[in-house]
């Protein structure tokens, strides 16, 4: 897999969401004709349907993987990374995405009281959530679907290829910024960049995609789930109106920083050293740590 400079990154990006709004715009008439030969409405329009959402991030992410690979004409395998051995960071990844929910939960609500939402879109975001009315296809959008499919082209492609042009911690926050901004959600763009930066660290230390998927459906499946834990703290999983903001214990933001930094001491002990080589445009990502010297003559080194 070739690198990408951050311009490539950004169009890469922007192909996602065209081949979204298009496929959506696509559907929404197939929906309607057939809905007009039926006489049964398919779509009621009351909020985003998470079937269709299922085919239309699916299709999407295939069309943008596939574009880029025909464009460097490389096979689909040239997207998979080299078997790793992920079990042992699973507790520490647990770890992580727990704290990462705190601390998300927390983040949300202080834009949510800086920038509040309308109700509009608050009806319109429902039936993702829904699963009195969408018991299977809500869950799966979001678990399954939405973590794989962004997983491997925010991280397992964007980043993959900006890690080979430039330094790390740009490349994980370019890459986070790309992803916070492809939900064209402003309430979400501190929570999505917070989850990117986090995945991308991840994936710079174990070069495990299957991790950075867990720890995004995780994070999407306490969003669907919080509100049913066996406790409740208040501005996490409280019930309370829409339109009243509640902020979260300072002890349970602690909470959620201890088992942040326990997870990633967890990683970093257990992840072999950083050994980057930033190379040639044209040279190829080192998927793992390797011998520098069986390369050609590197711009740069970073070891850690």
């Amino acid at each position: 897999m070739l690198g990408l400079s951050p311009k490539e990154a950004a169009g890469l990006t922007g192909w996602y969401l065209l081949f979204q709004i298009g496929l959506f715009l696509v559907l929404a008439v197939v929906c309607g004709i057939g809905d007009a030969i039926t006489g049964k409405q398919s779509l009621d329009g009351s909020g985003v349907n998470p079937a269709a959402l299922i085919l239309v991030n699916s299709a999407a992410a295939f069309l943008v993987l596939r574009r880029q690979l025909r464009k460097r004409r490389l096979p689909w395998r040239g997207l998979l990374l080299p078997a790793t051995q992920w079990v042992g960071f699973l507790p520490g990844m647990l770890l992580i995405m727990l704290g990462e929910c705190i601390l998300a939960s927390e983040v949300a609500n202080w834009m949510t009281a800086v920038l509040p939402p309308p109700q509009s879109f608050r009806d319109y975001a429902k039936p993702l959530h829904d699963l009195a009315a969408h018991p299977f296809s809500a869950p799966f959008m979001l678990v399954v679907v939405a973590a794989v499919t962004e997983e491997f082209v925010f991280r397992g492609l964007l980043l993959r290829g900006l890690l080979a042009r430039i330094r790390p911690g740009r490349a994980i926050s370019i890459s986070a910024g790309l992803f916070a901004i492809m939900h064209l959600n402003p309430w979400q763009l501190s929570t999505a960049f917070l989850i990117g930066v986090i995945l991308g660290w991840v994936y710079l230390r174990t070069r495990s995609l299957a991790l950075c998927i867990a720890g995004h459906g995780f994070h999407n499946a306490m969003s669907l789930l919080a509100a049913g834990l066996p406790f409740t703290v208040e501005g996490f999983n409280q019930g309370h109106a829409p339109d009243v903001v509640l902020f979260q214990p300072w002890w349970f933001n602690l909470l959620g920083v201890a088992l942040l930094c326990g997870g990633g001491y967890w990683v970093r002990r257990l992840a072999p050293p950083i050994v980057w080589t930033l190379s040639a445009p044209s040279t190829e990502p080192p998927l793992l740590p390797h011998d520098t010297t069986t390369a050609g003559a590197p711009a740069e080194t970073l070891v850690n």
